[in-house]
């Protein structure tokens, strides 16, 4: 005693040495105050208590030892300044209570880290050895440590040394998962979690949760969470289950969804829109169905609302399960859309009495008929039932009243028009021609509803969301009147450019068919014919294709856009008399140009394309000697048929073409299966487009039918790795070629939970033989992380150095797809450089990713746009540039000013928490220019317009309804357009002047004055007129026109071009025209505000949007919807895309823009007879 006594009045120390002595003592008592002040000294002294570490391992493991747990809080520390976490977090879990996780040291923190990492990545090995287990997966793994050893080895880990490996092998945490140390490490995570809670920290704590797999956690977190409803929504929208893996991701949204059932309806009523998401995760569209009734007895502006969301989804296959699933529904409850008590009596309907008997007596009929269907696929098919839907989604809902209808969903029974995943093939391909033989699916469902009916008109509207049409017109509405495209460009590039070469031609031509995508305004091409009948063979193909870029969405007027490209033969004969048209020989790659044109129209819309698909596949089969033809079909037949991977019937017209073994046909036959099957992840479609693209000799179809495996595969993860493997691993380039778009489908967008993958893309990105290879490996890396734009370029900032130029030409391909419309500033400053690289084609292809990254970017976001715009000029003015450069910078331009420079390119929806197939799609085959510049235009797949779209329940939208951007920030503004005067001042030379110029001069400005004040008038008119107006403002300039192309900004577009090109005057003219189109270009710049609906109030802060309106991603935090206002949003969170809007005063008058989403019999406005190519003699 008295020897502490003396030690503790000359406690400073400048060794260890005398306390790490106390150690040896055999008395307890010196032992433990030993332990005491070396604790205390720790973080200064622990060079030297390393040393003697052995000491302190032994207390540690004598059990008798009083102060065992401060042995090992003292040894964890000293492996701690050693840097050996893993034995560091090990004794400081047997520390006990003496590790106190409310310190506030860098120990301490640093613990916790480490605890929570070896936590999660051992709690994501369990779950996978109870998943395998649970599915019978045996891989010859016979216990836990050989899963370890698998695990690490999917994880392409690499060990640099023995000793690393030693280290592994001596890792207790990786070795035994039940052990007590790991039971100890899942209290302390459990107590941080009600650490976390108590504090409010609910979003750490639920991101651990989700983490370790432990959903009982989460469960847990969110049911004592104080705001449950917004933790929900934020368990939805955050990005943190976009790097689960699928199998985990199910069960986390069957969580979601009982928790979101479990609340009252007063909290539910805003929370239906969440609900019906996670719904869509699990693919339980009859519970979706049962929602969208029932929210539209109760509540129809939310159904519409959920409806317009599940559009944005772009999966036509639950879509169609949904309107099959209602129709089911409606049969079941026939008494009460047929009871006269819910009638509503109107003057014009009491004319129709007799028609709505007959109506409501061929409902039964066809109720009868559909139910002996049933019954007899009942007795064919027991086990139909669908394993992924709970018990609890097919009970009466017990929160409808009385007088609605009960929905009562039945799995083992048939839905007619749905297309059920999880039923066998025979009824997938029974259930799809019962949709074949109605010619209507809305008049289809009406059918069981009669039109008397209180909630009819509601149900026509939903019918005609869920379609898609609404959403279709809409956005040719929005795109048409908000056209910024800048024609004058297009022009200049046609003129600087060599008129001799093919490859810039064509290059305009899809530059053209991008900027105007979907807003059906082909002026620039009707203005040009001479020019453009200057394409020929495959180059017309693609320019005829573009048409159906142009008019993508316009689904109605599709054949009367394209009929005098359409194939001279009976079939197209029978449908231009249906139209009223004539048809006319156009040439054998104008036709085959067309019906590539038709499946770009009517690609993502989940309209009745029965019509489309059948006039498609009469000419697959009536033209099965012209592979021209056959290419232009099957791309177009894949196009409309995207995702029916249920079709059997077109999957074996389509093998029937690749089997022919053309090369031509059989590559686009190749391609057209993959679109068709797109994320089925179909055993035999696998089996033969592997078997077969080891068969043939062509190599374009080897290539085609590996990309499409990997469409086949889309999002399959783990569940396409055996795949994945034989094609990566096969001897032949072109099929690892393959491989490398697999891995890049398989796992788009999951690079969070897939380190492996991107470890295995890299590693093939420097090793592989092949340089088709090794691009294709870089390009991968894009898809796989386009989840995380910011990540990409840390992972490519040396890649994009290589002294290979294909792999740098695949690291700038990678970067624009990957941060497409992001102006990520670290991606510019990699691809700037680029533009002056030695390769044409890697200048190619960065000028295509700085044309991708810059959308709706402008001169104010980044100061390289400028000189990337500049860049663009001049390697167009040099005479001496590669042709594929130019080309690039050509497209490049396109793709910054896509539809009218109002939508963007990207992988998700406009909530960005969903992956779009087609987008997936789009880009990889649009990566595929490199052997093929027709599949540019599947680019056009990935469009999504950037736009605010207020409607009332009449699916009208108001003109008077206005939001606020509380930013008048020039970052939002339209680029700025090109003026005739930056074009011509380097032209400017001095001249003499006569003395008739002066006489000419004055006649021609008198002329000027006198057509810009008829422009005026016109330009009034023109502001009124519908996509579907005739277009007279235009007749001054004898455009013909298939369909809108009026508007003001593509009308004074238009008149500057044809006024540039034939401006042939000296110099001084050339300065007064200048002058002149300067005002008109201001003019135009004015328009471009009020077009946009951008008008300032008094506050130059705040400026004021008019409805429909174009809001830019990092615009939408400045959006507020004005206070007391006459239209009040359903949702007013969401700041971008369809708005249902409530109408407080419904009966005050309004003006609205009318969309005609109905096939009605009246005659809508005709369209410009249709212009035909001019072959050059």
């Amino acid at each position: 005693m008295r020897f502490e006594n003396q030690f503790s009045k000359h406690d400073i120390v400048t060794s260890a040495s005398g306390v790490i002595a106390l150690l040896n003592e055999e008395e307890t008592s010196l032992k433990l105050f030993g332990l005491e002040k070396l604790n205390a000294i720790v973080d200064v002294y622990w060079p030297e208590l390393a040393d003697s570490i052995f000491k302190i391992e032994e207390l540690c493991e004598d059990e008798d030892f009083v102060g065992r747990e401060l042995a090992n809080l003292l040894a964890s520390k000293i492996y701690f300044h050693l840097e050996k976490y893993s034995e560091a977090l090990k004794y400081a879990l047997c520390a006990g209570k003496l590790f106190n996780i409310k310190e506030k040291s860098q120990y301490v923190e640093t613990m916790l880290a480490k605890c929570i990492e070896k936590y999660v990545e051992i709690r994501e090995m369990q779950y996978d050895i109870d998943y395998n287990n649970q599915h019978n997966i045996n891989d010859g793994i016979t216990n836990n440590n050989d899963i370890f050893n698998a695990y690490n080895n999917n994880d392409l880990v690499e060990l640099n040394s023995h000793n690393e490996l030693l280290n592994k092998e001596t890792d207790i945490f990786r070795f035994d998962i039940n052990n007590e140390i790991n039971q100890k490490m899942e209290l302390l995570v459990d107590e941080m979690i009600d650490v976390c809670i108590k504090s409010n920290d609910i979003k750490e704590a639920l991101g651990v949760a989700l983490d370790a797999r432990r959903l009982d956690k989460v469960e847990y977190i969110i049911a004592n969470a104080e705001n449950k409803i917004e933790i929900l929504a934020h368990s939805i929208n955050n990005e943190k289950h976009i790097n689960m893996n699928k199998s985990f991701r199910n069960e986390y949204f069957k969580l979601l969804v009982n928790l979101y059932l479990s609340l009252s309806e007063e909290e539910l009523k805003t929370e239906y829109i969440n609900l019906c998401e996670c719904l869509y995760y699990i693919d339980d569209y009859k519970k979706v169905a049962e929602i969208l009734l029932k929210l539209l007895h109760n509540y129809h502006l939310m159904a519409y609302q959920i409806s317009f969301d599940l559009v944005d989804f772009e999966n036509k296959i639950f879509l169609r399960n949904i309107l099959g699933q209602i129709k089911e529904n409606l049969i079941q409850n026939k008494a009460y859309y047929f009871g006269e008590e819910y009638f509503v009596t109107t003057p014009q309907e009491e004319n129709n009495d007799a028609d709505n008997k007959e109506n409501e007596s061929n409902a039964i009929t066809n109720e009868q008929q559909d139910e002996n269907n049933n019954e007899k696929e009942d007795k064919d098919n027991n086990d139909g039932k669908n394993p992924e839907h709970n018990d609890d989604n097919n009970k009466p809902n017990d929160n409808l009243t009385n007088d609605e209808p009960t929905y009562n969903n039945n799995d083992d029974k048939a839905i007619n028009d749905g297309n059920d995943n999880d039923n066998n093939n025979n009824n997938n391909i029974n259930n799809n021609n019962n949709n074949n033989n109605n010619n209507n699916i809305v008049e289809d469902v009406l059918k069981y509803i009669s039109k008397k009916h209180i909630f009819y008109n509601k149900m026509k509207k939903l019918l005609y969301i869920l379609t898609g049409k609404v959403t279709g017109n809409l956005y040719i509405e929005f795109l048409h009147r908000n056209n910024h495209a800048d024609l004058i460009l297009l022009d200049t590039y046609k003129n600087i450019v060599d008129s001799r070469s093919s490859i810039t031609h064509h290059g305009i031509v899809i530059a053209h068919a991008l900027m105007q995508t979907g807003t059906t305004c082909d002026v620039f091409l009707r203005s040009n014919i001479e020019w453009l009948s200057k394409a020929i063979n495959w180059a017309k193909f693609s320019a005829t294709a573009s048409l159906g870029v142009v008019y993508k969405g316009h689904v109605n007027e599709s054949f009367m856009v394209l009929s005098t490209h359409l194939p001279y033969n009976d079939v197209s004969t029978e449908i231009a008399n249906n139209i009223n048209v004539g048809l006319a020989p156009s040439g054998v790659y104008s036709e085959g140009g067309s019906l590539y044109a038709l499946g770009l129209i009517h690609a993502n819309y989940n309209t009745n394309d029965k019509k489309v698909k059948n006039y498609l596949m009469s000419q697959l089969k009536s033209n099965m000697n012209d592979e021209v033809l056959q290419h232009g079909c099957c791309l177009g037949l894949g196009l409309v048929c995207l995702g029916d991977s249920n079709d059997e019937n077109t999957y074996d017209e389509l093998k029937a073409i690749l089997y022919s073994d053309s090369a031509v046909a059989g590559e686009s036959a190749a391609y057209a299966i993959g679109l068709l099957k797109l994320g089925s992840g179909d055993d035999k479609c696998i089996d033969e487009l592997l078997a077969y693209a080891h068969d043939t000799q062509h190599e374009k179809i080897t290539r085609a039918c590996s990309i499409s495996l990997g469409f086949v595969m889309f999002q399959k993860e783990r569940e396409a790795d055996s795949l994945i493997e034989e094609l990566v691993s096969d001897k032949d380039a072109i099929i690892r070629y393959g491989g490398m778009f697999a891995i890049a489908m398989a796992y788009c967008g999951l690079s969070n939970c897939n380190k492996h993958i991107i470890k295995k893309l890299l590693h093939f990105s420097v090793s592989d033989v092949s340089d088709d290879v090794r691009r294709a490996a870089v390009i991968a890396l894009g898809f796989v992380l386009c989840n995380s734009p910011n990540q990409v370029p840390k992972f490519l900032n040396l890649l994009i150095e290589s002294y290979n130029p294909h792999v740098r030409y695949g690291a700038a391909l990678a970067l624009g797809i990957a941060c497409s419309a992001t102006a990520n500033e670290e991606a510019i400053n990699m691809l700037m450089p680029l533009l002056t690289d030695t390769t044409d084609f890697v200048r190619q292809s960065a000028f295509i990713s700085l044309g991708l990254i810059f959308q709706q970017s402008n001169e104010h976001c980044n100061p390289n746009f400028k000189k990337y715009k500049e860049e663009i000029m001049k390697i167009l003015s040099d005479k001496h540039e590669d042709i594929i450069a130019k080309f690039g910078a050509i497209v490049s331009a396109g793709l910054l000013d896509i539809c009218g420079r109002n939508a963007i390119s990207t992988f998700f929806t406009r909530r960005g928490n969903i992956i779009r197939p087609q987008a997936a799609a789009g880009f990889c085959l649009f990566s595929q220019l490199w052997y093929w510049f027709p599949l540019i235009h599947m680019i056009s797949l990935t469009f999504m317009p950037t736009c605010l779209i207020g409607l009332t329940e009449d699916l009208k939208v108001p003109k008077n309804f206005s939001i606020l951007s509380t930013s008048n920030n020039q970052n939002f503004d339209y680029p700025s357009f090109l003026s005739k005067e930056k074009t011509q001042e380097k032209k400017e030379t001095v001249t003499a002047v006569l003395s008739t110029t002066a006489k000419r001069k004055t006649l021609k400005l008198k002329k000027q004055k006198n057509d810009s004040k008829i422009t005026k008038e016109r330009t009034a008119q023109d502001d009124n007129s519908s996509v579907l107006s005739d277009g007279k403002s235009m007749k001054n300039l004898e455009i013909l026109s298939t369909a809108a192309t009026i508007g003001q900004s593509s009308h004074v577009s238009h008149a500057e071009s044809v006024e540039g090109s034939a401006n042939d005057e000296n110099s001084h003219d050339h300065a007064q025209d200048g002058s002149n189109i300067s005002n008109v270009q201001k003019g135009k710049k004015s328009e471009a505000k009020s077009k946009s609906g951008a008008n300032e109030n008094s506050n130059n802060n705040t400026v004021d949007m008019k409805n429909p309106c174009r809001v830019i991603k990092m615009q939408e935090k400045y959006i507020e919807y004005i206070p007391n206002s006459r239209y009040i949003p359903v949702l007013p969170t969401r700041k971008s895309g369809f708005i249902m809007l409530n109408d407080i005063t419904p009966l005050e008058p309004s003006e609205c823009i009318e969309i005609n989403f109905e096939e009605t019999s009246k005659k809508e406005a005709p369209p410009f007879e249709p212009f035909s190519w001019k072959e050059e003699n």
